[in-house]
Formats: C-alpha cells, structure tokens, sequence
C-alpha cells in the first residue's frame, strides 16, 4: 500500500509540475501545491464543480495552495485531466495575490 501511495505521488507531482504547479516536497499521502497563474480559490471551486475534492484554507500565504490527497492511479488521472480542462477554459485564471508568496 505504501509503495502505491509513493508511486501515484511522485506521478502526480510530476503531472502537475507539467502543468504549471509548484509542488512542495513531499513524504506523506498528500501533496500541496499552487499555480502560479491561477488562483486557489477558483480551482478549488471549479475542481469541487466537477466532483473533484481537494483541500484549501483562506489565510495568508497559503490561499493559493491546495491540498491533494493521493488516491488510485484512476484517481490522479482523473484529476490531472480536470486540472487540464480548468486551465484550458481560463476558469482559474483569476488574479492572484503575489505578496502572499
């Protein structure tokens, strides 16, 4: 279990990375990440509009970010692909707050 947990993780985060992302280094059964042209909060949102959950807190430094938990492999593909469709539509491409980093 621990060695799928890794092996979508590392997948996910280079996904991502693909995409725009910042991913923080992780070790633990999530990532957290941010786009640098793209808000968190309309991610978030749009995200959760296609039945995508993730995780995201309004403070400081961190309102762009989300948590992604790392599921099955179908999983991280199916968010991968949600992320693709957001960005492409322009729905995320809200300001963001550049002090905040």
């Amino acid at each position: 279990c621990r060695g799928r947990v890794i092996e979508c993780r590392e997948w996910l985060a280079c996904a991502l990375r693909k995409q725009g992302f910042e991913v923080v280094p992780s070790a633990a059964n999530f990532l957290f990440v941010r786009h640098a042209q793209a808000s968190g909060v309309a991610l978030f949102q749009a995200l959760r509009r296609r039945g995508i959950l993730v995780r995201r807190w309004d403070k400081p430094r961190i309102e762009n970010h989300l948590r992604i938990s790392i599921g099955t492999r179908e999983e991280c593909e199916r968010l991968v692909a949600a992320i693709a469709a957001i960005l492409a539509e322009g729905i995320a491409a809200a300001p963001i707050d550049t002090q905040a980093r």
